[in-house]
């Protein structure tokens, strides 16, 4: 334990304070929307107000055993968002990262896949600079 402390004290004396000050991190959690079902990942979405409003984290099996008909519902759930880049971003590497999905997630950007990533609530990121 204690080679590990002084290794990360010794990485953190040799690199400049504006190597570790550069990452920014930006919470994105808030004003997504949500469906369950299939929907075209390469369309936009054309009547948000058919999709729930939802912040994450999320379930959407919540109200299962509540609601008609009752059973836990395991087809597809579609999340989505609105990303504004600020001008400041341009020229730098973004990332976007999840702290978890349960078992599976497919990630796309602008209709086109970034990643898929399987396995149950274990964080995953996916590049956007490209």
């Amino acid at each position: 334990m204690k080679v590990i402390s002084y290794f990360c004290l010794f990485l953190s004396l040799i690199l400049p304070s504006s190597a570790l000050s550069q990452r920014i991190n930006h919470t994105i959690n808030s004003g997504w929307l949500f469906q369950k079902g299939e929907v075209d990942a390469a369309s936009e979405v054309k009547n948000p107000e058919e999709w729930t409003r939802v912040n994450l984290p999320h379930t959407w099996n919540l109200a299962d055993v509540e609601d008609e008909p009752r059973g836990y519902y395991r087809g597809p759930g579609w999340y989505a968002k609105v990303l504004r880049v600020p001008a400041e971003w341009e020229n730098k590497q973004v990332f976007i990262h999840f702290e978890g999905a349960n078992q599976e997630a497919t990630v796309f950007l602008n209709g086109k896949q970034l990643g898929h990533h399987i396995g149950g609530y274990t964080a995953f990121r996916f590049n956007l600079t490209p």
